[in-house]
């Protein structure tokens, strides 16, 4: 006689694995509770993931504007300073 009840992966949370045992007698219900926590998982990581994603770049723009205000201020300094220099 084979063992119906599958071995639970280590990755399954307590509450998981009690539910999967409790409908362990109905195929359909095990899938849906592992696939369920599995996939509510990955989208708060892939969540995480994004949010960071764009905060990195967020502060690679904002550096880059930045560094683009400098020079256009440095620019403007030294075309007064030369033009200032003429008029004179």
């Amino acid at each position: 006689m084979m063992n119906k009840l599958k071995k639970q992966p280590p990755g399954l949370s307590l509450m998981a694995r009690s539910m999967t045992m409790q409908h362990a007698t109905n195929t359909t219900a095990t899938p849906a509770i592992v696939g369920t926590a599995n996939a509510i998982d990955h989208y708060w990581v892939a969540r995480a993931l994004k949010a960071e994603a764009l905060l990195a770049a967020q502060e690679v723009h904002q550096k880059e504007v930045r560094t683009l205000g400098y020079h256009q201020d440095l620019k403007r300094e030294v075309c007064h300073l030369f033009i200032g220099s003429y008029e004179h």
